[in-house]
C-alpha cells in the first residue's frame, strides 16, 4: 500500500539482518521488554542510509540518535561504515522525561525529520547535523486529523506526500 502511493523503502540484507517488504525485524533491541523493535531505512541523495535510533517508550533514554552509514555490500561480512551520529533532544520534553517517543522519521532535502508516538502526534525537524555536539530540534507543528501514536513516516519521492501510519491506520498527506 505505501509503495503504491509512492513511499520508498531500502532493503538492507547484512549478516544477522534481513527487512521484509522494507521493515527489519531487529532482536533483542528492547531488552527491558523481552523483544526486538522494528524498523526501516531512508536513503538521503548521497546514497548513504539513515537509521533511527530514537525508540524512547520508558521515558528514560539519553542516548537516541540518528546514524548516517555507507550502505554496505551484502556480499561482505564486515559491517556497514558509520559516517556519522546525530544526537539530539527535545524543546519540550513531558515532566520527568529524558526526551520524548518517538518512532517516525523521514528525510526531506537531506534534513531528517521525526514525529514523537504521543495523543497529538508533533513534527520536529533537525536545524542542523552536527556529529560533535547534540542539536536541540525545532518544533514544526501538530499533525492534522487528531493523528495519534504514530510508528512510522516517510515521504514520497517527489516530495508531495507523507505517509505516516499507526500499527493499523496508515494516513497520507497531500504537501
Amino acid at each position: 500500500e505505501l509503495r503504491r502511493r509512492g513511499v520508498v523503502f531500502e532493503t538492507v540484507d547484512a549478516p544477522g539482518l534481513r527487512t521484509v517488504d522494507g521493515i527489519a525485524d531487529i532482536d533483542g533491541n528492547y531488552p527491558s521488554k523481552g523483544h526486538g523493535e522494528r524498523g526501516a531505512w531512508f536513503r538521503d541523495s548521497e546514497g548513504n542510509l539513515w537509521v533511527a535510533d530514537i525508540g524512547h517508550n520508558e521515558c528514560d533514554r539519553t542516548d537516541t540518535a540518528l546514524l548516517k552509514v555507507r550502505e554496505p555490500d551484502p556480499r561482505q561480512t564486515h559491517p556497514a561504515r558509520l559516517l556519522a551520529t546525530y544526537r539530539y533532544r527535545f524543546p519540550d520534553p513531558p515532566s520527568g522525561c529524558a526526551g520524548r517517543n518517538a518512532e517516525a522519521m523521514f528525510l526531506a532535502g537531506d534534513v531528517p525529520y521525526l514525529i514523537d508516538k504521543a495523543e497529538q502526534s508533533t513534527l520536529y525537524r533537525f536545524p542542523s547535523l552536527d556529529p560533535d555536539a547534540a542539536v536541540t530540534l525545532e518544533k514544526v507543528g501538530v499533525l492534522a486529523g487528531g493523528v495519534a501514536n504514530l510508528s512510522g513516516a516517510d515521504l514520497s519521492t517527489d516530495g508531495s506526500r507523507l505517509a505516516v501510519d499507526t500499527h493499523t491506520v496508515l494516513y497520507v498527506y497531500q504537501a
